[in-house]
């Protein structure tokens, strides 16, 4: 059964009937007096038309947002996912899904935004969110926060209903779909034991329950997937960047590393080292990526970059580049760390990320 879409005018076919070359329900964000909006039939996936937005002049945003008469109706701690296929004339740039809350008298009380890297074919890209105490409405926008040219199509929002089991007879298959290390959406299946694997499942039992509470999803909808990031780091030849997360000696807490990556333009190689010591390095904010929760980590991270910023000794779990999806197969246990550490040969601009859940 397909999931209902909520979004009105999802893919820009209707015009406005007040203006027939823009779409009906849809209204611009932000930009410039340099940036333009303009249905386009380049990258159009689903009818005849795409959303392009060539923000060329100075504005940091530019995006294309629902208009209030349209902004969807939710309701305190319902789940949804909000989607689009975007792209842009250039790869590596830097495109978002942005939720605004409504309260009851439709004044903004905070923002969601997800930040994905861009490519120059249509990808689908999605942001999952729970509903705050107090938020009736929400309104969607997608956009690009770099100077270029995006193009949206097929938007949808839809609701996710309450987490069940999930059965299934003899001789029948269940098929699932979630997203790759480059947030793009692949086919793949949960087992028996909640472990994703990559072909489609056929059950030989009578019947199977399978339990769907191990996923980074679950865990970002109860409030326990968090993420450090770095700011944008430029490094010189034979400087370094590194974050480090460690977990603290009588916690009480596991941590399982969800994802580990590195945004750079370059094809640039990073170590991750388990149990280093680290040396002058310094805090680094640790956020909760459902920002409707009050949830906080009891992990530390800290991040250094330049010559005197190291790591040192422990144990080299892999090399990697750019991406590294490990859905909770990394824990650390108390008084266990983990650090990433790029050594550039090169002038070079980075970010590192990782992200984990806490039980």
């Amino acid at each position: 059964m397909t999931a209902h879409n909520y979004l009105f005018n999802n893919s820009f076919e209707y015009p406005d009937p007040n203006n027939p070359s823009w779409p009906d329900s849809w209204e611009a964000a932000e930009g410039d007096m340099d940036t333009t909006w303009e249905l386009s039939t380049t990258h159009a996936i689903h009818g005849r038309y795409s959303m392009k937005i060539a923000n060329l002049g100075s504005a940091s945003f530019a995006g294309i947002k629902t208009t209030s008469l349209h902004h969807l109706e939710v309701r305190s701690e319902e789940h949804w996912v909000i989607s689009a296929h975007m792209c842009t004339e250039t790869p590596g740039q830097t495109i978002t899904i942005q939720i605004d809350y409504l309260n009851p008298a439709y004044t903004l009380t905070t923002t969601m935004q997800e930040e994905f890297i861009s490519t120059t074919t249509m990808q689908k890209y999605s942001l999952y969110l729970e509903v705050p105490t107090d938020c009736c409405a929400i309104a969607v926008t997608f956009g690009i926060a770099d100077t270029g040219t995006l193009y949206v199509d097929l938007t949808e929002a839809n609701l996710l209903y309450p987490e069940r089991d999930i059965h299934i007879n003899r001789g029948s298959e269940i098929q699932i779909h979630a997203k790759d290390p480059n947030n793009l959406w692949q086919p793949v299946t949960l087992d028996n034991s909640s472990q994703l694997q990559t072909s489609s499942l056929v059950i030989n039992e009578e019947t199977q329950s399978i339990p769907i509470s191990n996923t980074p999803l679950s865990k970002n909808m109860v409030g326990k997937l968090f993420f450090a990031s770095t700011d944008s780091i430029t490094l010189s030849s034979g400087e370094k960047a590194i974050l480090y997360l460690e977990n603290p000696l009588d916690s009480g807490k596991n941590l399982y590393i969800n994802r580990i990556y590195i945004n750079t333009p370059l094809d640039t190689t990073y170590n991750i080292l388990l149990n280093p010591t680290p040396s002058n390095l310094s805090s680094q904010d640790i956020h909760n990526t459902n920002l409707g929760s009050a949830n906080t980590s009891i992990a530390n991270a800290y991040y250094g970059s330049g010559i005197t910023p190291d790591l040192t000794g422990g144990i080299t779990y892999l090399t990697s580049t750019p991406s590294l999806e490990l859905t909770g197969e990394l824990i650390l246990a108390e008084n266990s760390s983990i650090g990433l550490i790029i050594e550039a040969d090169t002038t070079m601009t980075v970010q590192l990320h990782i992200s984990w859940w806490e039980e």
